[in-house]
């Protein structure tokens, strides 16, 4: 149980950073809020912008920087949901505020040595009159904990933007993943002879 805690807190982190797309109905306090002030503003939002962003985010997530990723784009009252399952787990958790994901992805990042994407697919989807955009990212990597373990990851992810205060920023995040524990090196060169 404590191994599924680990990968779950470790995946959390990592997978703010890879995001995926379907535009849904906006239900959450924050998520209504965002797209009162996105709607005062003028300035569409652009495909490119979206994936620049996602971009930058993912090349944060590979150096295991935080504080870049929540800081420069995500609004304070960011709402983050996650469900994670391991072949022992489920768990799904929801995280109110830009501050509490900060905190819990730092404490993931911890436990991290490095992050690989092996495989992105991604898509921007941009509402009609250019003020909310939705990026879903499916994902493949690979995890290398501090303890030499190594993990692989798959992740399906939504991320929504709205213009906010005239800057394109992230409103909400959405992850679903699964994680498995891959062979050590030593046990595949074992299994090898």
């Amino acid at each position: 149980m404590a191994k599924s805690r680990l990968l779950l807190t470790s995946f959390i982190a990592v997978s703010f950073s890879f995001l995926l797309v379907g535009i849904t109905s906006i239900s959450t306090k924050a998520e209504v809020r965002a797209l009162e002030i996105a709607q005062a503003n003028s300035k569409g939002i652009s495909e490119a912008d979206v994936n620049r962003i996602m971009d930058e985010i993912a090349a944060g997530t590979k150096k295991l920087d935080v504080d870049s990723l929540l800081v420069k784009y995500a609004v304070p009252f960011l709402i983050s949901e996650f469900t994670s399952a391991t072949t022992d787990a489920s768990v799904s958790m929801v995280i109110e505020g830009r501050d509490n994901l900060r905190d819990t992805m730092k404490q993931s990042y911890g436990k991290l040595k490095e992050i690989q994407e092996l495989v992105r697919d991604r898509e921007v989807v941009i509402s009609a009159k250019g003020q909310i955009a939705v990026a879903e990212d499916d994902s493949v990597l690979e995890l290398t904990g501090k303890d030499g373990k190594k993990h692989i990851v798959t992740s399906s992810t939504k991320t929504r933007f709205a213009i906010v205060n005239g800057e394109l920023k992230i409103i909400s995040f959405e992850s679903r993943s699964h994680t498995a524990e891959t062979l050590s090196r030593t046990t595949s060169q074992s299994l090898a002879k």
